[in-house]
């Protein structure tokens, strides 16, 4: 790969893609979480329900591969570009995050998904939620916390 000011992106970007490491730490955080998943359901006094509450990017989607498309394409990230990665609906599940919530489910645990991206994409992120199979999310899990803003006519947010 040429060298280029965006060199510690780049980097980044290979170590999330490719370090066995990351994807060590990856499982080792989900495995944790399904042993204090299990220790919760255990403990848990009558018939009190558990759920489970997530942030979406970079913790259940790994988005890594929009960036290095804008890295190989000279783009910098952008609203729009952004908006055209999720209408693809095409992240990944970072290691061990699917299998975690497919068993948290299976178990009967509630997934709030909580993302700060715009409501718009709800739609598009549920599909990608289910291409990952991450099990059936449903919108009224999913709580995204960007509303869409449009221009005045002055050109203004």
């Amino acid at each position: 790969m040429p060298a280029t000011g965006n060199n510690h992106k780049e980097l980044s970007v290979l170590w999330q893609q490719q370090a066995a490491e990351y994807r060590a730490l990856c499982y080792q955080a989900f495995n944790m979480a399904g042993l204090r998943l299990n220790e919760a359901l255990k403990n848990k006094p009558g018939k009190q329900k558990l759920a489970i509450i997530t942030d979406l990017d970079e913790t259940i989607l790994n988005n890594s591969y929009s960036e290095a498309q804008l890295i190989k394409d000279g783009k910098e990230y952008s609203n729009q570009l952004w908006k055209d990665w999720i209408r693809q609906s095409a992240a990944t599940g970072v290691p061990g995050a699917v299998e975690f919530l497919q068993m948290a489910q299976k178990k009967g645990i509630v997934i709030f998904y909580i993302s700060n991206r715009d409501k718009t994409d709800v739609a598009n992120t549920l599909i990608n939620l289910r291409n990952c199979n991450c099990l059936t999310p449903i919108r009224r899990t999913c709580f995204f916390c960007r509303i869409h803003h449009q221009k005045n006519q002055e050109g203004n947010w």
